[in-house]
């Protein structure tokens, strides 16, 4: 059927021309035509269904280390690092593989490529709402460039493999899709909703956003159209883009969902199912939106929340909503998903469904204080009417007592039955004050200090005032990190500093309040005697101008300037008589800068260092 056209089936091997010892050379150019092995994006033809599996990733991996190097067997670790690799869209990257047998044939390095990529973005390893299904169904495809054994011993061999990714979307377009998904989200945050009005705000935005591209237009089939850019962003794509989107608003929003699809062979189809009440229900954004767009007609939700049996209903020969068995027929989907799919279509108006009732919280966003932090929960009927709390639902709270994001679980009782979810925000605490390490003053930097706020948090932000407006001089991606130093700075010169504590959850970025701000300021530039001269028991000395709010010149008789006397002259003078000095006598000379800052009723000093001595005897 023209809607289940041209998504991504599956994930197939290609292997380029192989023989020993070519495996071992350096590929001239990073394309997937010098690449080993390549786990390619099969809307290509002619390609081959890989053989992973989705079987959960349930062991630690072996690791060891060689020349300093951690070495990872099959396992969580290897897979986890390969994941994040991927999620950060890098093009290249190495893979260092604790391997017990050798790779000397062309099928031995097909199955790694292909059990790298399976397991990498299993479910089972998922951690984000952009790994797992998301991940795996938007890379365009991966594989190895070259391989080096570097090392073996007792029977363990040290593999280091340089990998080549391919991606539908760069880093900086899944930071345009994460933008779309935040606003979103924090917009669903603010309303009381019930578990079902939510999946309905959420089919209509994806459907409202965007249009069937392949049969509306197909001037833009391109990579796009596979990916939850081309659904929230471009406003264009095809059944895959709408089950990405679907897929990673539900993720952000804290409900358990998974990416689905129908045998590449005959129905070529993409959609989800999404968990409520503990059962899990089909979705399928795309054909409600074909249905409403083709028939010019308002969404009727064919296909939101339905079972197995209503979903295949209208399907074609093709089976374009069988489940695929290859991907959704092992231990793990069984467990996990099939073995819970609800056998009857969601009913909206069943009252004895948790689910069914708006729920509201007492506030969404919270500022941490080292204690538990726990919004009142209101459940309302459609009537108006709320429900009991510990009569007719119970709630508890998850990860309520740090920064980042909690949820408050709702679990109805006695007559009702069901649960639900709700997430909520605690932010960073408000930053103390920023302090100046007066060691490393100089004209033209500070060193500006701070104190590690209570709470988990990812970095800093710190901002400069300048003309007229904060500006982020530096985003400080370590929490451990406590001072920065400020460059290219003016010689006495004010300036304005504020920093705020910054926690990255998921795809969002939670800010705590700034600290209050601090104004500090420069030295003057270094200033030196430029001359000295004597005159009837007087000398004038002389420099060159500097910005400064006063001068200090020091004199004694004495070269380690014991006994010295000091003057003030103004800022404005280059040069200054003493008189009354000793005929006959020499006397030594030094010079610094001064600038003075008011603040209320406290006045300070900052100084440069003295100038070098200079000498000359008395006329």
């Amino acid at each position: 059927m023209k809607k289940a056209l041209s998504f991504l089936l599956s994930v197939i091997i290609c292997v380029t021309s192989f023989a020993m010892p070519a495996f071992y050379t350096q590929a001239q150019e990073k394309g997937p035509d010098d690449a080993i092995a390549f786990v390619n994006n099969p809307y290509y033809e002619g390609r081959e269904i890989a053989s992973g599996g989705t079987d959960a990733v349930t062991s630690s991996s072996a690791v060891s280390t060689y020349n300093n190097v951690k070495y990872y067997g099959r396992g969580k670790e290897l897979y986890k690092d390969i994941r994040n690799k991927l999620e950060n869209r890098s093009k290249t990257f190495d893979v260092h593989f604790l391997s017990t047998g050798k790779y000397t044939t062309e099928n031995a390095l097909r199955n790694l490529v292909d059990d790298f990529f399976m397991n990498a973005t299993d479910d089972s390893v998922s951690d984000s709402c952009t790994d797992g299904d998301y991940l795996r169904w938007q890379v365009g495809g991966m594989g190895i460039l070259i391989g080096n054994l570097d090392y073996s011993k007792n029977g363990y061999y040290y593999y280091t493999f340089s990998m080549i990714s391919l991606y539908y979307t760069t880093a900086e377009e899944e930071k345009e899709v994460n933008a779309v998904v935040n606003n979103f989200v924090a917009s669903l945050e603010k309303k009381k909703l019930s578990d079902y009005e939510m999946m309905k705000e959420i089919h209509d935005f994806i459907c409202n956003k965007t249009t069937y591209d392949l049969y509306y237009d197909q001037r833009y089939y391109d990579d796009y159209n596979f990916s939850a850019y081309g659904a929230l962003v471009l406003g264009r794509c095809v059944c895959q883009g709408y089950a990405l989107a679907f897929y990673r608003i539900c993720k952000e929003l804290g409900y358990k969902v998974r990416f689905v699809s129908s045998d590449p062979n005959e129905g070529c189809h993409a959609w989800n199912i999404v968990q409520l009440n503990g059962k899990y229900y089909f979705v399928d954004c795309t054909w409600d939106d074909t249905d409403k767009k083709e028939n010019n007609y308002a969404p009727d939700y064919k296909y939101l929340l339905v079972d197995y049996d209503e979903l295949r209903s209208l399907d074609s020969s093709l089976n374009e909503h069988t489940l695929y068995d290859y991907y959704y027929d092992d231990a793990y989907f069984n467990k996990n998903y099939k073995n819970y799919l609800s056998d009857e279509t969601y009913d909206p108006n069943d009252t004895s469904l948790i689910s069914n009732y708006t729920v509201s919280l007492s506030n969404t966003s919270y500022t941490y204080n080292a204690k538990a932090i726990c919004p009142t929960v209101t459940l309302t009927n459609s009537d108006g009417a709320n429900l009991v709390k510990n009569t007719d639902y119970t709630v508890s709270y998850l990860n309520n007592t740090d920064t980042g994001k909690a949820y408050v679980s709702i679990s109805g009782i006695g007559e009702y039955s069901g649960t639900s979810k709700r997430g909520y925000i605690i932010n960073p605490p408000k930053m103390s004050a920023i302090t100046v390490d007066g060691a490393n003053r100089t004209s033209t930097s500070l060193v500006l200090e701070w104190k590690k706020p209570s709470g988990s948090v990812t970095g800093y932000q710190l901002q400069r005032y300048t003309n007229g407006q904060w500006i982020t001089v530096k985003t400080i991606t370590s929490a451990t990190t406590l001072k920065y130093k400020i460059t290219g700075l003016s010689p006495a010169c004010t300036y304005k500093f504020r920093i705020r504590a910054y926690k990255n959850v998921s795809k969002r970025t939670l800010y705590g309040s700034f600290g209050n701000t601090y104004t500090t300021c420069t030295k003057p530039k270094a200033v030196s005697v430029s001359s000295l001269s004597t005159k009837a028991k007087a000398v004038t000395v002389k420099w060159k101008k500097v910005k400064c709010s006063s001068y200090q010149i020091q004199y004694s008789t004495s070269s380690s300037m014991n006994g010295a006397k000091t003057l003030s002259v103004s800022p404005s003078s280059t040069s200054k008589k003493i008189s009354k000095l000793k005929k006959g006598k020499k006397y030594y000379f030094r010079i610094r800068a001064v600038k003075k800052r008011t603040l209320g009723s406290k006045s300070y000093n900052y100084y440069t260092n003295w100038s070098s001595k200079k000498s000359i005897t008395v006329k």
